[in-house]
């Protein structure tokens, strides 16, 4: 058990408190498609703070591409 509080420790404490993000999208699923035969795929459904869903999907040379394009995807 710690008995010596620093500045460090209090810094860190009132950060984490005061520091809590709002939250636009959740994570839904993701669904990942690769092999020899076929485009690679991606698709990921993200659901928004009032209950909507987007879904997206991007393909690409393998499955890393693929979600590197749906990442920059707008």
């Amino acid at each position: 058990m710690k008995k010596v509080i620093t500045d460090e420790d209090l810094i860190a404490l009132v950060s984490d408190e005061v520091f809590q993000p709002t939250v636009i999208w959740k994570f839904g699923d993701v669904q990942v498609t690769c092999g020899t035969l076929g485009l690679s795929t991606v698709t990921v459904k993200l659901i928004a703070d009032d209950g909507t869903k987007q879904i997206a999907c991007s393909t690409g040379t393998g499955p890393v591409d693929a979600a590197y394009k749906l990442a920059l995807m707008r």
